[in-house]
C-alpha cells in the first residue's frame, strides 16, 4: 500500500517539476480525445442506437421500383393498388401498413394551425409494436370509408391542446372542417418512420382506402412498411414479392416494368449516412494517431533528459518493473486528465456539429452522451496513454548504467533505435497528415465545383411562402383559384416587388412528383416509359424564379379553364422526347393515351432546373398553369429587390388581409433550399479540413521537435564542423538532410495511404476523382513547405551559435 500511495505522489512531483510538459500533454490530450468522442457519440446515436420500437430488426420498407422510369431513383412510392395486392399476396409479413404524410388545418377558437398528420392502416400499431399510451389504437372497421372518422394524438398535442388531461378520450378536433373522435394518445417520445427519418406527427388518422384507390395502380404517393414473421428473412421475402410483381405485371398494364424492394428499416433510415461518419471518425482518429506520435516523441525526448535520475534509482535498489509502472501510471493519469477535459469539450462540440449538420442526417436530434460513449471516450484515453508511455518504458530493458551515471543524461550519445523510434513517429506524422490533407483537398474541391453548378434559376432575392389553403373554407377549386388570385394581385403591388408567381413544389424542397405522359403521334422507345416531373405554376412563376425561356411564351391570364389546355416543357424533355423537331404546336396527354384527360398545347420550351439536388443532373419537366389545374396547397414565389426581412411582414400581411386565419408555412428564400443542397459537401469538407489543418499544426509542431532535438545531439559536432571552416550554408543543408529524406519518406508512405484510402470517399465526391492528380501534388507541396518550414527553424538557429560556445556545451 505504501508503495501503491508513492506512485500518485510521484506524478504529482513530476508534473509540478515540468509544467509546460503537463499542460502541452493534457491539452493535447483533451482536443483529440475531445473532438473524437464528439464524433463518435453523433455515430452511436444515429447509426448504432437501436430504432425505438418493439424487435425493430425485423421492419421493412417495401417500395416499388422500375429502372424503365430512368428517374435516378431506386425506390419509388407505392400505388394503393400494389399495397393492397403485397397485404392479400405476401405471407412473409407479419403485418403490413401503408403510411401517407400530410398536413391538415386544426380549427382553433382564433387562428387554425397546421398539424403533420398521418394516414396509416389500422395494422400500423402491431407493425411497430407500439400502441397508445392512453385509450386504444385504430380498428379495423374504423379503416373502412365511410366509418366513424377516429385520431390517436401525438403526447405533445395532447399537453398543448388539452392540458394533458385523461379526459381527451372521445373529445373531437376538426381538420380542414371535418370532426374527428379522440380515440388514443401515443407514448412520448413516438416518432414515425419515413424514407429517411424517424418524424414527428401530431395525429394519426386512417386511410381509408376506398375500392376505387384500392384498384388504381398510377398514382403512386404511399410509404409502406411491414414487420418479418420470426425466422423470415429478408432474402425470403424479397423472392417471393418478386413472385407477387411478377402476377402483378401480367395482370395490370400499369404495373408493366414494376417491382417491389424490401430494405430494413434501419438501413432506410441510417444508410445513406453511415460512410460519411464513418470517413469522419477514421480522419479523427487519424488526428489522434498523430498526436499520439507527437506526445510519444515529445516522452521520449523528455525520457532522455531523466536518464540519470532512472539510473540513480535503479542504483539504490528500484526494480525496473517498479520504474516501468510509475513511468505508465505518469503517462495513464496525464492521459486520463486529458480525456476528462475532452468529455466537457464534446458537450460544446456535439451542439455545434448537430447544429451544423446537414438537415437530412436522420436522428441528428437525438446526439447525446451515454455510457457508450463514456466508455469509449475511457477506451481511447487509456490506449492513447499507453501509447505515449510505450517509448520511455522501452528504454528501461536496454539501459547502460555506468555511463549514464558517469557522464550524465547530455553527454550519452543516443542509440541507433532510439533515433529509429524518433524518426519512424515523424515519418508516420507526416504520412497520416499526407491522408487527410488530400482527403481535404478532395472534398474542398468537390464543394468548389457543386457552388460552381448552375441550378437553373436565379435566387438571389426570391423568397418562398407555403400557402396550404383549408379545404372546408375553400372547398371548390374555382374557390381555391380565386383566393390565390387575390394574394398574388395583392403582393405584386408591394414596393420592392419586382415579380411574383406560384408553384406546387419549390425547387431543391425535396420529393419527385413525377407522371406519366403521351405525346400526340410520338413512339416511346421500347426500352423506356414516358415519365416526367411535373409543376403546376402560374403565370409569372418563370420570371420571379429567373428560369429562362428558351422558345414560345409564357403562361398568361388568359390561360383559363375556360382556355384551350397549354403546357411548356423543359429543355431537356425536349432534348429527351423530340430531339429532332420542334416541339412548339404538338400536343402532350397527361397520363396514358386511354387516360380520359384533356391534350395540351406545347407554348413554350424553359431552361432546365435542377429541382431535386445539385449535384443530380435537370430531368425532363412538364408544366402546366394553375389556373387550368388548380390545387389547393401551392408555394408564393417573390422576387424583390429588398431585403428578405422587410419583405417578409408585408407580404405576411398581403395574404393575411385576404384571409385573416390563412397558414403561412414555410417561409424560406431560396438561397436556403440551395444551401440545403450543398450541406453535405460543406459538412464534410469543412470538418475534414478542420482535421487536416490540426493535423498539420501537430505535424509541424513534431518535426520540430525531432529537428531540435536532432540539434541538440549534434551541438558538438556543430561547434567543430564551424571551427574547421563550415559555412552556415553547409550547417544548414545538414540539418536540412536529415529533415529532408524523413519528410520524403512520409510523403510517399502517405500518397500510397491516400491513393488507396480516398477512393472509399468517393460517394462524397461531385466532378473529381477520388485519385485526382491535381489535388494530390497539391496537398504533397503544401505538407512539404509545410514540413521544411518546421525544419528550417531549429536549424537556422543552430547556424547562429558561436562555435566556441558549442565546443562547451558537453
Amino acid at each position: 500500500m505504501a508503495s501503491l500511495w508513492q506512485t500518485p505522489k510521484y506524478i504529482i512531483r513530476t508534473s509540478r517539476r515540468h509544467p509546460t510538459f503537463t499542460l502541452i500533454f493534457i491539452l493535447v490530450i483533451s482536443l483529440t480525445v475531445g473532438a473524437d468522442t464528439a464524433i463518435f457519440s453523433v455515430m452511436n446515436s444515429v447509426l448504432l442506437a437501436p430504432l425505438p420500437y418493439s424487435e425493430a430488426d425485423r421492419l421493412v420498407m417495401v417500395w416499388e421500383t422500375n429502372p424503365k422510369l430512368q428517374l435516378g431513383l431506386d425506390d419509388l412510392p407505392v400505388s394503393a393498388g400494389a399495397f393492397v395486392a403485397w397485404r392479400d399476396q405476401s405471407r412473409s409479413f407479419e403485418a403490413i401498413s401503408a403510411i401517407s404524410l400530410t398536413s391538415l388545418n386544426l380549427a382553433g377558437p382564433d387562428r387554425d394551425q397546421s398539424l403533420a398528420v398521418a394516414r396509416v392502416s389500422a395494422s400500423f400499431f402491431d407493425v411497430i409494436g407500439i400502441q397508445p399510451q392512453i385509450g386504444r389504437p385504430i380498428s379495423q372497421l374504423e379503416d373502412k370509408p365511410g366509418a366513424n372518422k377516429v385520431a390517436v394524438i401525438s403526447r405533445g398535442l395532447w399537453q398543448r391542446m388539452f392540458g394533458a388531461k385523461a379526459e381527451v378520450i372521445d373529445k373531437t378536433v376538426t381538420l380542414d372542417g371535418e370532426s374527428y373522435t379522440i380515440i388514443g394518445v401515443m407514448p412520448a417520445g413516438f416518432r414515425l418512420p419515413t424514407a429517411t427519418d424517424l418524424s414527428y406527427v401530431d395525429i394519426l388518422i386512417p386511410a381509408c382506402l376506398t375500392a376505387e384507390q384500392s384498384g388504381q395502380r398510377s398514382d403512386r404517393n404511399l410509404s409502406v412498411i411491414a414487420r418479418l414473421k420470426t425466422g423470415v428473412t429478408i432474402q425470403q421475402a424479397q423472392a417471393e414479392m418478386a413472385g407477387v410483381s411478377n402476377r402483378l405485371e401480367q395482370l395490370y398494364k400499369q404495373n408493366e416494368g414494376y417491382g417491389a424492394r424490401i430494405v430494413a428499416l434501419h438501413e432506410q433510415i441510417v444508410g445513406n449516412t453511415r460512410r460519411v461518419f464513418i470517413v469522419l471518425l477514421s480522419a479523427v482518429n487519424f488526428v489522434l494517431l498523430i498526436a499520439c506520435a507527437n506526445l510519444a516523441n515529445l516522452t521520449l525526448a523528455r525520457s532522455m533528459d531523466r536518464r540519470k535520475e532512472i539510473a540513480l534509482r535503479l542504483v539504490i535498489g528500484a526494480t525496473r518493473g517498479r520504474i516501468v509502472t510509475q513511468l505508465l501510471a505518469e503517462s495513464l493519469a496525464l492521459a486520463v486528465a486529458g480525456g476528462a477535459i475532452g468529455v466537457l469539450l464534446s458537450f460544446f462540440s456535439i451542439h455545434l456539429l448537430t447544429s451544423f449538420a446537414p438537415r437530412n442526417i436522420a436522428r441528428i436530434g437525438d446526439v447525446h452522451i451515454d455510457s457508450a460513449v463514456l466508455g469509449y471516450n475511457l477506451a481511447i484515453t487509456l490506449l492513447t496513454g499507453l501509447f505515449c508511455g510505450l517509448a520511455p518504458v522501452l528504454q528501461i530493458f536496454d539501459f547502460n548504467l555506468v555511463p549514464a551515471i558517469k557522464e550524465g543524461a547530455a553527454q550519452v550519445t543516443a542509440r541507433v533505435s532510439r533515433n529509429l523510434a524518433r524518426n519512424s513517429l515523424m515519418v508516420a506524422q507526416v504520412a497520416l497528415s499526407m491522408i487527410l490533407l488530400t482527403g481535404a483537398g478532395l472534398m474542398i474541391n468537390s464543394f468548389i465545383r457543386i457552388l460552381k453548378i448552375d441550378p437553373g434559376f436565379r435566387p438571389e432575392g426570391v423568397v418562398t411562402f407555403g400557402i396550404p389553403l383549408a379545404i372546408s373554407s375553400y372547398p371548390q377549386s374555382k374557390q381555391q383559384a380565386a383566393c390565390f388570385q387575390k394574394i398574388i394581385h395583392r403582393v405584386e403591388t408591394l414596393p420592392g416587388v419586382m415579380a411574383a408567381g406560384y408553384v406546387s413544389h419549390p425547387p431543391l424542397a425535396g420529393g419527385v412528383y413525377a407522371g406519366s405522359f403521351t405525346v400526340e403521334n410520338l413512339a416511346t422507345p421500347a426500352n423506356e416509359q414516358a415519365i416526367a416531373d411535373r409543376r403546376i405554376v402560374s403565370e409569372n412563376y418563370f420570371l420571379a424564379m429567373g428560369i429562362p425561356l428558351l422558345k414560345g411564351r409564357r403562361f398568361t391570364a388568359e390561360d383559363n379553364e375556360s382556355a384551350p389546355g397549354v403546357i411548356i416543357v423543359s429543355e431537356s424533355w425536349s432534348r429527351r422526347f423530340m430531339p429532332n423537331e420542334d416541339p412548339i404546336g404538338r400536343r402532350v396527354k397527361l397520363g396514358g393515351k386511354d387516360s380520359g384527360r384533356p391534350w395540351l398545347s406545347i407554348v413554350g420550351v424553359a431552361g432546365d432546373v435542377r429541382h431535386t439536388t445539385l449535384d443530380a443532373e435537370a430531368k425532363p419537366h412538364l408544366y402546366v398553369p394553375y389556373l387550368q389545374f388548380p390545387v389547393s396547397s401551392m408555394t408564393l414565389v417573390v422576387k424583390t429587390g429588398v431585403s428578405r426581412d422587410s419583405m417578409i411582414p408585408g407580404v405576411s400581411h398581403e395574404i393575411l388581409a385576404v384571409d385573416g386565419g390563412q397558414l403561412i408555412n414555410p417561409i424560406r428564400s431560396l438561397e436556403d433550399y440551395l444551401s440545403d443542397s450543398t450541406s453535405k459537401y460543406r459538412f464534410g469538407a469543412t470538418l475534414l479540413s478542420i482535421f487536416a489543418v490540426v493535423a498539420l499544426i501537430i505535424t509541424m509542431t513534431g518535426i520540430y521537435g525531432v529537428i531540435s532535438y536532432f540539434v541538440s545531439q549534434r551541438t558538438r559536432e556543430i561547434g567543430i564542423r564551424a571551427m574547421l571552416g563550415a559555412q552556415k550554408y553547409d550547417i544548414l543543408s545538414l540539418i536540412l538532410r536529415q529533415g529532408l529524406i524523413l519528410i520524403s519518406i512520409g510523403v510517399g508512405i502517405g500518397m500510397v495511404g491516400a491513393y488507396n484510402l480516398t477512393r472509399l470517399t468517393s460517394f462524397l465526391l461531385y466532378g473529381v476523382t477520388a485519385t485526382d492528380l491535381l489535388t494530390f501534388v497539391i496537398a504533397s507541396v503544401m505538407l512539404a513547405l509545410a514540413s521544411l518550414l518546421a525544419c528550417y527553424l531549429p536549424a537556422r538557429r543552430a547556424t547562429r551559435g558561436e562555435p566556441t560556445a558549442a565546443l562547451r556545451h558537453e
